[in-house]
């Protein structure tokens, strides 16, 4: 296989990465809403009926009020939100970034890999990337570096210590800092501040 289609296979295997990274954390804060929701669906029939099974004072009604509009406020804000559908796609587009990643694993480790292989599979991945890239098109900027930082992670697991090609800094072993790519502290001021 020719260096630059490794090279361009490399590349689609961080974004894919990349973007994995950016939808297992989005689907962690749907899954919790769910789950508040999923709380209060319950938690609020109970209280109710305990409140008029033990007592019938203001205060119970009124706490009861309270948590009842809570959760319409919730299942307002998650039908209108659209989460049902934002998880859908979020999971289906996870499910692309995989076989992606996966793919270009097994043909950056084949030997014999063809050119004409490895351009269908370029093809592929950007056949993913397109729509995938514009349902994350509201990405900020912290995703972006979060993102490329747990891609850097993942990129190989083989390597224990994985290097940002950009600053040369462990993404295992984060310190805030100026890396315009995983926004780690560069290793040349991590140096430079243990010799000072």
């Amino acid at each position: 296989m020719r260096a630059d289609l490794l090279s361009r296979i490399r590349q689609a295997k961080m974004d894919a990465l990349s973007a994995k990274a950016i939808h297992q954390k989005r689907l962690n804060s749907y899954n919790f809403l769910n789950w508040l929701i999923d709380i209060f669906s319950l938690g609020v029939p109970i209280s109710f009926y305990a409140a008029i099974i033990l007592s019938n004072t203001p205060w119970v009604n009124s706490l009861n009020l309270i948590a009842s509009t809570l959760l319409l406020i919730l299942a307002c804000v998650k039908l209108v939100g659209g989460y049902d559908n934002k998880v859908k796609t979020h999971i289906k587009y996870l499910a692309e970034n995989i076989m992606v990643k996966e793919e270009a694993q097994n043909l950056v480790g084949e030997a014999n890999c063809s050119d004409e292989r490895a351009q269908g599979f370029l093809k592929f991945a950007q056949s993913v990337e397109k729509p995938d890239s514009e349902f994350l098109s509201d990405r900020t900027e912290t995703e972006r570096i979060f993102a490329y930082r747990e891609a850097l992670k993942e990129f190989d697991p083989s390597n224990p210590n994985p290097k940002c090609p950009s600053c040369g800094a462990n993404p295992w072993q984060f310190a805030q800092g100026s890396c315009q790519m995983c926004g780690n502290t560069p290793i040349q001021k991590v140096t430079e501040k243990k010799n000072e």
